[in-house]
């Protein structure tokens, strides 16, 4: 699984399957003087066909979405993609890689 063409947030987001945990994606260098991201068009979860990785809910708190995610398989990579709308009419996409990790042990 690729995300060729896509752009990439730096680092890779660790979650476990039991889990409930939040990333934030920044779109600060895309928006011009004062524009804004104004609303979240999309999220998609790609994954090599295992159990999905759930989007929660998104907010946005410009220049950034945060993300809230939850569920997914151990050993698993996923990448969670977000389109979002700009105040000056953009539309703008990025993505972020998620790796469910083993579960935490105490």
């Amino acid at each position: 699984m690729s995300c060729t063409g896509l752009r990439l947030a730096d680092g890779v987001h660790n979650h476990t399957p039991n889990e409930v945990t939040s990333f934030s994606m920044t779109f600060a260098n895309l928006l011009g003087s004062g524009e804004v991201v104004s609303s979240v068009l999309d999220t998609t979860v790609l994954d090599e066909g295992a159990a999905s990785l759930v989007v929660d809910s998104t907010q946005i708190i410009s220049p950034n979405v945060v993300v809230v995610v939850s569920a997914g398989v151990e050993a698993q990579n996923y990448f969670v993609l977000v389109k979002v709308l700009t105040s000056l009419g953009q539309t703008l996409e990025g993505a972020v890689q998620v790796f469910v990790d083993d579960a935490v042990e105490v």
